[in-house]
């Protein structure tokens, strides 16, 4: 039986005293084992030559009883009746799992469970685990180290529930049975697919032709665009890679943009009629992420890859001249807290524990109480340029450590929790505040921010390059689960009197004083937001008598006749079909992003014309020609760039005026099947942009658009007219 530190110094002293020896009491007998003094982590004592036999003992038992279990074990062995059940048997026999952690926990004086060994990847991904937790590190170094991404997922233990376990190690992918890669489409199946897809946008015979000759010749034998569609098919037939196109994907569409990422890229979130329980909501949600409690996420029958997950805390894209680059800082658990622009740093935790309900709300009313006079502007920096808001970053970094921390605070922080002085109230009001606004008391680096008004309205931003639509599904389910559940009194019990707020979340980070140059530039940046901005409207429409129940009653598939739908309305709008493009959910695949497939084929413009042509093809998830040609592109201009050996020209058809034509610029359109967000906003960098999504209900249709201020009713009553003509056609077509 183990005995306490104080009840064993204690009979030392005894026995070193002069009466112990006067009674020929040489010897002591204590109950202390090996496991105790590992339990206590006590380096000195573990090494104390005193101590050393009780070590080798357990060695020698442990090393007995290995012997003893080997006949047992391979008996058993040879009676498994699955894999599974062999991995258990020998996990469970071998005693190194154990002899690690009580090292590791002995030297580096960390909290760590033998399960986190079995899952560790690999021996780095075990020591970054240790480095994180160990208490010999400071804790400035040790929340220091940011990790840049690779678009590589963690390998770890994926859970096994006999033959229906996984066949891959992925955790993100584990609710897959076999990991699903993203497929490759063949080169010359994207030309033609670019020319049926694009081919009618052209004006003249003459520019079909030129297109088409640029399309072949990317594809041509010899030419840099096959070169560069080999490198990603090798890619896409090795087993070790895991995606051909996610990396270049993500600089293509995101990193080497060099256009601000407000409003043009980062997207609003949902919008929650209460914000006071958000705060610890996220704490939880973040604790079941970073501890594997979460359930994976499916879209409809098909489970989701869950990596994008893992970029929704203590994440940014760090601005960088040329390409950006993506940062997380793992182990750091405060919450940065702009309100009026001042920086406040509010920690997570309580302990070991998360921080409660009450000390949160507690704290964040302190934080609103405080008497800020002065609105800060720094945050309107992080919509500019990424070029020049990259230079403008290192220069603030360099010119004191002061701005450097207020700097560094923002981006390692779990999220950026903005308490923002307005009471938005209509639907179009919330959307203004949180992302058409004026941009103030924001730091559109991170990937998450979490918006409160003075009403108790929320909301979120989401920072897009590594974040979809599909990824804030849980995290938004979580959130309103939260607020639909909250009991106030409840929430509150066990606080006798006032909660008690450090002293710590409500002392200021200061940026102090910037220089005349970078005062200037955001005068400039918030005119030119502002101008950007207050030229559009956030428009809710409800169309009704077009939903559900009339399409299902005259045999008209819904989806279908609801994007021609929406077609018509926008050829009634813009007085022609431009191109139009849509998002698809490819989350299912292993690193999967959206892939975005372009509406208007020739079969609509016809119907558009004339009369409705119900076969609609579309071009099949993970086959679209478009992803891939964004692909190409880039890598084209980075073998240009770096002045390779076989470097040429970038192919013409990059800069074809039909392609340009066809990019995603005026129309870009998502349904959202399930009401996962109340309003989301987002808008493109043409002014004449309409953005919209939209939902079939029962017994109506609703779109709900980012358009120019001046056309917001014009597209309010295409919408309308396009309804009455498809419902009046297919009527028809029953009677």
């Amino acid at each position: 039986m183990d005995i306490s530190f104080d009840e064993f110094f204690a009979n030392i002293e005894y026995a070193m005293t002069s009466l112990a020896r006067d009674r020929h009491l040489h010897q002591t007998i204590q109950g202390v084992t090996h496991q105790s003094m590992l339990d206590a982590n006590d380096e000195h004592l573990l090494e104390n030559p005193i101590f050393s036999q009780l070590a080798h003992f357990q060695r020698k038992q442990d090393a007995g009883a290995t012997q003893t279990g080997k006949v047992d074990l391979k008996m058993t062995l040879g009676t498994v009746k699955t894999m599974e059940e062999a991995e258990q048997l020998i996990r469970d026999a071998t005693l190194t799992n154990i002899e690690l952690k009580n090292w590791m926990v002995r030297t580096s004086q960390v909290s760590l469970q033998t399960s986190e060994l079995g899952g560790a990847g690999s021996i780095m991904a075990l020591a970054a685990t240790v480095a994180s937790r160990s208490k010999l590190i400071p804790d400035g170094i040790r929340q220091s180290r940011p990790q840049e991404a690779n678009t590589q997922a963690e390998i770890g233990k994926v859970p096994k529930n006999g033959a229906s376990g996984p066949n891959h190690s992925f955790y993100c992918c584990r609710a897959s049975k076999e990991l699903p890669r993203h497929p490759l489409v063949d080169l010359d199946e994207a030309v033609n697919d670019l020319l049926n897809g694009i081919g009618h946008i052209t004006h003249t015979q003459e520019e079909y032709a030129e297109l088409s000759r640029k399309a072949h010749a990317l594809a041509a034998p010899g030419s840099l665009g096959r070169r560069l569609y080999n490198q990603l098919r090798a890619k896409a037939d090795d087993p070790r890679v895991e995606s051909w196109i996610a990396g270049p994907l993500l600089k293509a569409l995101y990193l080497k943009r060099r256009y601000p990422i407000v409003p043009f890229s980062s997207f609003l979130g949902t919008h929650f009629d209460t914000s006071g329980c958000a705060y610890q909501a996220l704490c939880e949600f973040k604790h079941d992420l970073d501890s594997r409690k979460l359930e994976p996420d499916f879209l409809g029958e098909r489970p989701n890859c869950g990596y994008s997950l893992t970029w929704l805390f203590n994440a940014l894209r760090e601005p960088n001249v040329g390409c950006d680059k993506m940062m997380r800082y793992s182990g750091v658990e405060h919450i940065a807290v702009l309100r009026r622009g001042h920086l406040f740093r509010v920690s997570l935790r309580e302990g070991d524990d998360i921080a409660s309900y009450p000390k949160l709300k507690a704290t964040y009313q302190a934080i609103l109480d405080l008497s800020l006079e002065e609105r800060l502007w720094t945050g309107i920096l992080t919509t500019d340029n990424r070029d020049s808001w990259a230079t403008n970053r290192q220069k603030l970094l360099s010119l004191d450590a002061r701005k450097a921390a207020y700097i560094k605070t923002l981006e390692k922080s779990v999220i950026v929790m903005c308490l923002d002085g307005n009471s938005p109230v209509t639907r179009e009001e919330r959307v203004r505040s949180g992302y058409l606004g004026d941009s103030f008391n924001r730091w559109h680096d991170k990937t998450l921010q979490l918006l409160v008004t003075v009403n108790s309205k929320s909301g979120t931003i989401f920072e897009h390059s590594m974040i979809d639509f599909m990824t804030t599904s849980q995290i938004s389910r979580r959130l309103q689960g939260a607020i639909d559940t909250l009991d106030p009194e409840n929430a509150n019990t066990g606080q006798n009197g006032r909660v008690a707020v450090g002293p710590a979340s409500l002392e200021e980070i200061p940026l102090v004083a910037t220089t005349a140059e970078i005062e200037a530039l955001m005068a400039m940046l918030r005119d030119k937001y502002a101008a950007t901005t207050g030229a559009k409207i956030y428009t809710p429409h409800l169309v009704p008598s077009f939903g559900k129940a009339v399409l299902l009653a005259h045999s008209a598939p819904i989806k279908a006749t609801v994007d021609l739908t929406i077609q018509l309305a926008n050829r009634l709008y813009f007085g022609y079909l431009p191109a139009s493009w849509e998002t698809v959910s490819t989350a299912h695949f292993h690193l999967g992003r959206p892939e975005i497939v372009q509406m208007v084929l020739k079969s609509v413009v016809d119907f558009c014309d004339a009369a409705l042509d119900s076969s609609i093809v579309k071009g099949g998830e993970g086959r679209n020609y478009f992803r891939l040609m964004d692909v190409l592109e880039v890598m084209s201009h980075e073998a240009h760039d770096d002045g390779a050996a076989d470097a040429e020209a970038v192919p013409e058809l990059f800069s074809d005026p039909v392609m340009k034509r066809s990019y995603p610029r005026l129309i870009m359109q998502t349904m959202i099947e399930k009401k996962l967000a109340q309003d989301p906003g987002y808008t493109m960098e043409d002014p004449e942009n309409v953005w919209m999504n939209y939902t079939v209900n029962e017994d109506s249709l609703e779109v709900c658009f980012v358009s120019p201020r001046t056309g917001a009713e014009r597209f309010k009553a295409a919408l309308d007219r396009a309804a009455d003509i498809v419902k009046t056609t297919i009527q028809a077509g029953r009677a």
